[in-house]
C-alpha cells in the first residue's frame, strides 16, 4: 500500500439534480431522494455507503431546482447534506433557467448550455445561483459546475466575479472542440489556474463510473499514475446513480450492481488515494501553476429578448413574459431594473 502522503488527491462528487423528463413522476423524489418501490435509493443512501468507508463526499446541488420546486425543497436536500457531514457545492443546468425566465430564443437549440450563452446573461445566472446558495447553505459559494459540463469563457468570468474560487467542468478530451491548449497540464487534466482567483479541477472520469466495466475505471485511474503531475482524481455520479435507466429514458428502478460498484470504488478510493471534499482542496492552498496557452472556441451571441433584472434575487426575465409586478424567481415586489440589453 502506497504511503497515504504520496497518493493521489480522489474527489467523488455527486451532481443532484431532478430534471423533469428524467422521471416519470414526482422528480425530486425519484431522482434526489431515490424512493422507488417502497425503498430509497438516493442520496441518503449514498451517504450511508460513503460513511461505511469513511469518505467525504462532494454534492452539487441543481440551483435551478429552485425555480422548478421552490426554495423549501431544495433547502431540505442541502440541510440533509450537511447534516450528514458531507460539502455541498453549486451546480447548474442552465437550459431550465432560460425557460423559466422566458428566454428561450429560435437560435438556442432546446437545451441551452452555458457554453451558449453571452457575458450578461452568464453573470445573471451565476450570481442567482450564488445568492440561492448563500441563503440557503448559509455558506460563501466555492466551487461551480455547469449542466453536462458545458462552459465557455463567459462562464469563467461570471463564476469569478460571484465569487467562486474553483470550476470544475474541464476535460481535455470532452472539450476537445471548444477549448484548444498545448499545455500539459490541460492536455492531462491536472489542477491549474484560469486566473489568479479561479481555479480548475478538471474531472477525469464521468458520466456515471458505476455503469462501466472496472477495467476501465482502472484505465482512468491509470492516467493519473501514468500522465500527471499534480495528481488528482475526480469522479462525477449523480444522485439517481444507484438507478437504472428504463427504455423510456426515466430513472424507474433499483441497480443493484450500481450499489456493488459503488462500494468497490469508495474501497479503492481509501486503499489508494486521499479521498478529499472540494473545499478541502481549496483550504490547503497548494501552489497551482496558471495556464500557459488554453483558448475557448465558441463565440455565443446575445440573447434576442429584452430583459429586465430583479434587484432582489438577479434574476433575468423577458419584459414581454414578465412585464412587471412580482419577480417569477422569488416573489420581490418593485419595478425590475433594466441592464440595457
Amino acid at each position: 500500500m502506497a504511503d497515504p502522503g504520496q497518493r493521489p488527491m480522489s474527489f467523488i462528487s455527486f451532481d443532484v439534480e431532478a430534471l423533469p423528463g428524467r422521471a416519470s413522476r414526482d422528480p425530486v423524489d425519484r431522482l434526489v431522494w431515490g424512493r422507488v418501490g417502497g425503498g430509497e435509493f438516493g442520496i441518503g443512501r449514498i451517504s450511508g455507503i460513503l460513511k461505511q468507508h469513511g469518505i467525504k463526499g462532494n454534492f452539487l446541488i441543481d440551483f435551478a431546482s429552485c425555480l422548478l420546486y421552490g426554495d423549501r425543497a431544495v433547502g431540505e436536500i442541502a440541510d440533509y447534506l450537511l447534516a450528514e457531514g458531507h460539502e455541498v457545492h453549486v451546480h447548474l443546468h442552465s437550459e431550465w433557467m432560460v425557460r423559466k425566465w422566458g428566454l428561450q430564443s429560435r437560435r438556442w437549440s432546446a437545451t441551452v448550455g452555458m457554453d451558449q450563452i453571452d457575458g450578461p446573461l452568464s453573470e445573471a445566472l451565476l450570481e442567482y445561483a450564488a445568492l440561492k446558495y448563500q441563503s440557503l447553505v448559509g455558506l460563501e459559494p466555492a466551487l461551480f459546475r455547469a449542466g453536462a459540463f458545458r462552459f465557455n469563457a463567459a462562464t469563467l468570468a461570471a463564476a469569478e466575479r460571484a465569487g467562486f474560487k474553483v470550476c470544475s467542468n474541464f476535460n481535455s478530451e470532452r472539450h476537445a472542440a471548444s477549448w484548444s491548449s498545448t499545455d500539459p497540464a490541460a492536455i492531462n487534466n491536472e489542477p491549474f489556474r484560469w486566473s489568479d482567483k479561479l481555479v480548475e479541477l478538471p474531472v477525469d472520469f464521468a458520466p456515471e463510473p458505476l455503469s462501466h466495466d472496472w477495467g476501465i475505471y482502472e484505465g482512468f485511474f491509470c492516467r493519473v499514475h501514468d500522465r500527471k503531475k499534480i495528481k488528482t482524481f475526480n469522479l462525477t455520479l449523480h444522485s439517481w446513480s444507484l438507478l437504472r435507466l428504463g427504455e423510456k429514458g426515466h430513472f424507474d428502478d433499483y441497480a443493484p450492481a450500481h450499489e456493488e460498484r459503488l462500494h468497490q470504488i469508495c474501497e479503492h478510493l481509501q486503499a489508494c488515494t486521499r479521498p478529499l471534499g472540494y473545499g478541502d482542496f481549496i483550504a490547503c492552498g497548494m501552489a497551482i501553476p496558471a495556464l500557459s496557452d488554453c483558448r475557448c472556441n465558441l463565440m455565443p451571441g446575445p440573447m434576442d429578448s429584452a430583459a429586465a433584472q430583479c434587484p432582489a434575487c438577479r434574476a433575468v426575465y423577458a419584459t414581454e413574459a414578465f412585464p412587471g409586478g412580482l419577480c417569477p424567481s422569488c416573489g420581490a415586489t418593485g419595478q425590475p431594473w433594466n441592464p440595457g440589453r
